[in-house]
């Protein structure tokens, strides 16, 4: 079976990323690296077990671009998110027809 990667997928790599830091991690970090932009997707809390101890962490995946990168990698989401809403719209206007 054949993956069908979106267009953001094919600009950045994304990989998983356990934190342990206090607060939530922002979706887009500009000063962690200079010249470059973190992006972190699908921020979620967890709570990990490490023998006896818990400890709560934040997992998500992120993805390390240059501004070039960014700038596309923006558009790549601006249009899936565009054509996520036109199909949408498509639908509920079709079962309006319908009714």
């Amino acid at each position: 079976m054949r993956c069908i990667k979106t267009r953001q997928e094919e600009i950045a790599m994304f990989k998983e990323v356990t934190g342990t830091q206090e607060e939530r991690p922002e979706e887009f970090d500009f000063d962690g690296s200079p010249g470059k932009v973190y992006v972190r997707k699908n921020i979620r809390r967890e709570t990990i077990t490490s023998g006896e101890e818990e400890m709560e962490v934040w997992k998500y995946q992120e993805a390390l671009m240059t501004f070039g990168e960014f700038n596309v990698y923006s558009q790549a989401v601006a249009l899936e998110n565009q054509n996520a809403m036109d199909a949408t719209l498509a639908e509920i206007l079709l079962n309006q027809m319908e009714v």
